[in-house]
């Protein structure tokens, strides 16, 4: 339940504070599952990876809408719940968000 409130947010930032299209990937390889939420929009700012699941956390002006900078925490703190973990994924144009947790 709490994996898909995490997933939920990730897609509702993605709506938010990306811009065009949002997909999601999933993979599973070696019992780890991946889910990742994309979208099109200008992507995280350089160093931003580095603090993006503290609380209060927000990119900046490269995303266009205002929050509270909790969200990727709490999809952090989800992630770690479940014996996993979230992070950016890749640099450059489009914002990527991964949830990496173990297989069953």
């Amino acid at each position: 339940m709490r994996l898909e409130q995490a997933l939920t947010n990730l897609v509702d930032n993605a709506l938010a504070h990306g811009a065009g299209d949002v997909g999601i990937r999933a993979s599973a390889v070696d019992q780890v599952v991946c889910i990742a939420v994309i979208d099109q929009g200008p992507g995280f700012p350089p160093g931003f990876g580095e603090h993006a699941f503290e609380r209060f956390t927000r990119a900046g002006a490269g995303r266009s809408h205002q929050g509270t900078g909790l969200g990727l925490s709490i999809v952090s703190a989800v992630a770690q719940a479940h014996g996993g973990r979230a992070e950016i994924g890749g640099q450059g144009p489009g914002g990527c968000v991964q949830i990496i947790v173990p297989a069953g």
